[in-house]
């Protein structure tokens, strides 16, 4: 939950405190113990890395990438960034290692923040013009994600994500 922190306590927001889950991993005499990383991963990287611990290849479908050199080698992941939304389809997010940007859908206002310089996500960047690629970087990995993403034919076409 968002521990107050914005006034708020549910999780159905970008904010760090809500939008970020931390991930333990256990795997005795093969990930050091004490391994601490900031590196982002998601949720879609499980099966991959188990697939990797396995031996085995992951499937092609999979858009998780395996976490094993990031346990082991305590080195950033081949992840260049995380997608998240928020309920109702209405929010997107796009979290990279260093920036995190959101649109809303039907309204034109972004919002980009420095998660190394602002963690409180307090200033947002999106109309600063020294910001301006750092923006547009972003906003080509939302859409790249959003239309790679296999919608089921059963979501009406209003509910659907367009961009």
């Amino acid at each position: 939950e968002g521990c107050a922190h914005h006034s708020m306590v549910r999780k159905s927001i970008f904010y760090d405190e809500s939008a970020r889950v931390p991930l333990l991993v256990r795997y005795p005499e093969v990930i050091p113990g004490g391994v601490k990383t900031s590196t982002i991963c998601s949720g879609l990287d499980i099966y991959p890395t188990m697939c990797d611990y396995a031996g085995i290849g992951s499937p092609d479908i999979m858009r998780g990438v395996s976490l094993r050199s990031v346990f082991e080698d305590e080195l950033p992941s081949d992840r260049e960034f995380v997608a998240g939304e928020a309920s109702a389809n209405n929010g997107q997010m796009i979290r990279s290692q260093r920036y995190k940007y959101i649109a809303y859908k039907n309204d034109t206002v972004e919002q980009l923040f420095d998660m190394e310089s602002d963690p409180g996500e307090t200033v947002n960047l999106a109309n600063d013009p020294s910001s301006q690629e750092i923006v547009k970087r972003h906003r080509t990995m939302l859409k790249d994600w959003i239309t790679g993403l296999d919608v089921a034919p059963s979501v009406p076409e209003e509910n659907r994500w367009t961009v």
